[in-house]
């Protein structure tokens, strides 16, 4: 058998319908794969924002001629 889509059934049956009531028999063997294509992309798409938000909290630099760890006086 071959791969399974992580879809609730009740989303592929609505894929499927939308497709054929918006482009027939055609749609509906369309409606699947393209819905397939759309979660796959969205799934990467997410999954590379995730890798990306960790490096915006970074911690600002120290300014030049400190010490690690030191901080100015006031």
């Amino acid at each position: 058998m071959g791969r399974v889509l992580p879809l609730h059934p009740a989303v592929l049956l609505l894929a499927v319908t939308a497709g054929a009531m918006a482009w027939g028999i055609a749609g509906a063997f369309v409606a699947v794969p393209l819905l397939a294509m759309v979660t796959a992309g969205t799934q990467a798409f997410l999954a590379e924002g995730r890798k990306l938000r960790p490096r915006e909290r970074e911690q600002p630099a120290e300014p030049p001629g400190l010490e690690p760890g030191r901080h100015l006086e006031h």
